[in-house]
């Protein structure tokens, strides 16, 4: 685990071991989280290592793929930098695996066929007596829980590279600010920063994690919050289409002006997106240059470049964005971050939602003042006084870490004990019930029969119950949660859960997932 502040050097520390691994004839495998940050690292390998290099990410074409799988397994490179897939790359003689920014969920595949990217380069290195080395900031608290357990060699950069300084951090309390009489989605103090940021001649990042103009359309007469039919989850408004999108089926909707419960037309927007930021920044300052930077406007192969090497090159007054600017843009000249939206990273209904939020804070802060010149952050949040963003703000991760862990262990969390996340799924709800009922009892009953499960501590059922969006493309699903100390005992509940199912009559259609934690 190489664990060193933002801009503490960590990618040249990779270029360097990696001249080590290839001077001893072995061959290395290099992964970001963002295929926007493989054309930055890609630069920076070529630039020291030449046509040694081949690239794998899922936006290349086919054709390109194909070519440069082909150099791969003929041995014609000897280092693979990509997204997560580019861990399966087809190369001999391994030396090294490299994960940078370990602690990105994105190394967590969603889809079929499901991986854990760090679990699949851990078996890997073992196979080929290879290194695995996890580069992060903000680590994720399992890594670093194992780290300072002595089951991984933790090394640590506390300083930033050459001269540059951390940046300063502000947090700006939201009803200090509306005292204040600001009714704009935008603080008082990050609207001067920009000004001034302007007639400097630097450059502004802001950060909200949310796309579109506003995440919900709302009834203010009955309260009907505009749902997608296929999915339990509210539409999200796209200001510049008129449109209504949900982002997790892609389904389509006119804007609504009526409400078709009780057709008022006093219809009010929820929490605002990107979009509105964007709207908000070009009305107070129609002057400046902005870029926004979010799944909108990254849809083409190679918009994603395209928008920071417009940003970066073009001296560009401001970018707007969500995660794609969060992590690994290394531009001199950005001198003040903007974060904005906190609270609801918070509010996730997820007990890594304070680790995703203190992640996302420190990473975005790391944006500002790489260069020679100071950096500002400024921080809009309801919660100024919230562990995560105290810790944040000081840019103390271990101070973070400790906090943490005792919340963990605490509610009895990974990895203070082990997590086994169950979620079923079917198209027919009440089949979906019949499912879950089923497997609680045969679990219940198994583990009854069993006394030996139980003598390395309680086994705790929470569930079954409906998954935090219930409905997704018209597919019901439910969630199973159980968890014990020992995790061998929770590989065998798995494998009984899946047998549950398995011999159950009537239930072949259920769809069984399962994570363990």
């Amino acid at each position: 685990m190489l664990f060193g502040v933002t801009g503490s050097g960590k990618t040249e520390v990779y270029l360097q071991v990696i001249e080590t691994v290839l001077s001893q004839g072995r061959k290395v495998i290099v992964l970001v989280p963002e295929i926007s940050l493989t054309y930055q690292t890609v630069e920076r390998f070529v630039s020291r290592f030449g046509n040694n290099v081949a690239i794998l990410h899922s936006r290349m074409t086919i054709a390109k793929r194909k070519e440069e799988y082909k150099r791969i397994k003929e041995g014609k490179v000897d280092i693979v930098v990509g997204a997560r897939s580019a861990i399966f790359a087809p190369i001999d003689n391994l030396g090294m695996v490299i994960i940078d920014e370990e602690h990105d969920s994105s190394y967590y595949s969603g889809s079929t066929p499901k991986y854990s990217t760090k679990e699949i380069a851990r078996y890997i290195c073992k196979n080929n007596n290879a290194l695995l080395l996890l580069g992060s900031a903000t680590p994720e608290v399992t890594t670093f829980y194992k780290a300072k357990s002595g089951n991984i060699s933790l090394l640590t950069l506390k300083n930033r590279a050459g001269n540059a300084k951390l940046p300063s951090i502000e947090l700006i309390d939201i009803k200090e600010d509306r005292l204040l009489g600001n009714t704009s989605v935008l603080p008082i103090k990050l609207k001067e920063e920009i000004l001034q940021n302007i007639k400097l001649g630097q450059q502004t990042m802001i950060f909200l994690n949310r796309r579109g103009y506003t995440s919900y359309l709302t009834c203010k007469d009955c309260g009907k919050v505009f749902k997608c039919p296929n999915c339990d989850v509210a539409m999200t408004y796209h200001k510049k289409s008129n449109l209504l999108l949900c982002h997790y089926c892609s389904h389509v909707e006119k804007n609504i002006t009526t409400c078709y419960n009780c057709g008022s037309t006093n219809i009010s927007s929820g929490t605002i997106g990107t979009q509105k930021i964007e709207e908000e920044l070009r009305e107070i300052y129609p002057q400046i240059s902005i870029l926004r930077m979010d799944a909108d406007t990254t849809v083409s192969r190679n918009a994603q470049q395209d928008i920071l090497d417009k940003f970066k090159k073009n001296n560009v007054n401001v970018l707007v964005g969500t995660q794609m600017i969060s992590k690994g843009h290394d531009i001199s000249n950005v001198t003040l971050v903007g974060i904005l939206g906190v609270d609801n990273m918070l509010a996730m209904n997820d007990y890594m939602a304070s680790e995703k939020a203190y992640s996302n804070i420190s990473q975005v802060a790391g944006r500002a003042g790489r260069g020679n010149a100071a950096g500002n952050v400024v921080i809009q949040t309801y919660q100024p006084d919230h562990y995560s963003i105290q810790t944040a703000a000081a840019q103390d991760y271990e101070a973070f870490y400790t906090q943490e862990m005792n919340f963990r262990k605490l509610l009895g969390y990974p990895p203070a004990v082990g997590l086994l996340t169950i979620q079923i799924a079917d198209k027919n709800e009440g089949r979906l019930e019949q499912a879950a009922a089923l497997l609680e009892e045969c679990l219940k009953q198994w583990i009854g029969q069993n006394e030996d499960l139980s003598k390395d501590g309680t086994i705790q059922f929470i569930g079954p119950v409906n998954a935090p969006v219930f409905k997704v493309n018209d597919i019901y699903r439910k969630i199973l949660y159980i968890k014990q100390e020992n995790y061998d005992i929770l590989i065998h509940i798995r494998k009984m859960a899946e047998q549950c199912l398995k011999e159950a009559q009537g239930l072949e259609s259920v769809v069984f997932q399962s994570d363990l934690t």
